[in-house]
């Protein structure tokens, strides 16, 4: 199922605006036993997100290294959709990413925040365009 971006942002917008404004109501990890952010790949982003116990208060920081999909500019939140020849829809939203367009390789880093039937959500995002 493939998710309309437009759509996707409605429905999504209103999570985005909770989590900006609720962050600092989370249980902060021990700097003794932060392990730094989970590395993953476009293949296993699914599986990543399938592990994830939902009700933990902590989400799982990740980096990804992927290609931009297609670039959805809705202001001020930019829907970036990565990893274009995998079946699983990745989504990455963030705040300004208008230097990009679908081809780029970017590094990604952000908390995985949700799984929707058929993708994953990357929320709060940032991507930095990579060399090719």
């Amino acid at each position: 199922m493939n998710l309309n971006p437009h759509s996707f942002f409605k429905a999504f917008s209103a999570t985005s605006f909770l989590f900006l404004t609720v962050t600092t109501g989370f249980t902060e990890t021990p700097d003794s036993d932060y392990q730094g952010p989970v590395v993953t790949t476009c293949k296993t982003i699914g599986a990543l997100a399938d592990k994830w116990d939902k009700s933990s208060e902590q989400w799982p920081e990740i980096t990804l290294r992927a290609k931009v999909k297609a670039i959805h500019l809705d202001d001020p939140i930019a829907v970036t959709e990565l990893c274009p020849n995998q079946k699983l829809q990745v989504i990455c939203l963030e705040y300004d990413n208008s230097a990009l367009k679908a081809g780029d390789q970017v590094e990604v880093s952000g908390m995985l925040t949700n799984r929707f039937d058929g993708g994953v959500v990357i929320d709060p995002c940032s991507t930095r365009l990579q060399e090719n």
